[in-house]
């Protein structure tokens, strides 16, 4: 399985229309996130109610960061260092709370939290196993079933 059916598993399953459909009912236009060297786009990016209208601009682009991004690691070792070194610097330094990296090769989930100031590595997920967040209290899914 490509990540680019992860991707579409991610979007089409019901996780993300559980996470995407509390925050806002369009979706945001632009997605990016940036520093001074370093612009990206994130997969799948989640903010909450409270926070989402502090981080659109008036044309919907993201302008601040996101409580939850979620990345699905691309092929290629370059994409790989990517997702886990620079984009997890990037979001750690911009107040990203939670960080998923999502590998379809291993299918496993790596979790990442906020712990005094920056982005740490808290859980490696596996088929068995369930995913869940503290930033989203009312959301479980089974690991398994971001890959069928």
């Amino acid at each position: 399985m490509e990540n680019n059916a992860v991707a579409k598993s991610l979007t089409d399953h019901k996780v993300l229309t559980t996470l995407l459909a509390p925050a806002h009912k369009k979706p945001v236009e632009k997605v990016r996130i940036s520093s001074d060297n370093d612009n990206v786009i994130p997969d799948v990016v989640w903010a909450s109610n409270e926070r989402l209208p502090l981080l659109l601009d008036e044309a919907g682009h993201l302008t601040g960061a996101p409580e939850l991004v979620v990345e699905v690691l691309s092929a290629g070792s370059e994409n790989e260092k990517r997702d886990r070194e620079l984009k997890l610097k990037l979001y750690s330094s911009r107040g990203v709370r939670e960080y998923w990296i999502v590998d379809w090769r291993k299918q496993q989930v790596e979790v990442y939290r906020r712990e005094q100031a920056s982005l740490k590595l808290v859980a490696t997920l596996f088929n068995g196993d369930e995913l869940s967040s503290p930033i989203l209290p009312d959301f479980s899914c089974a690991i398994a079933q971001l890959f069928n």
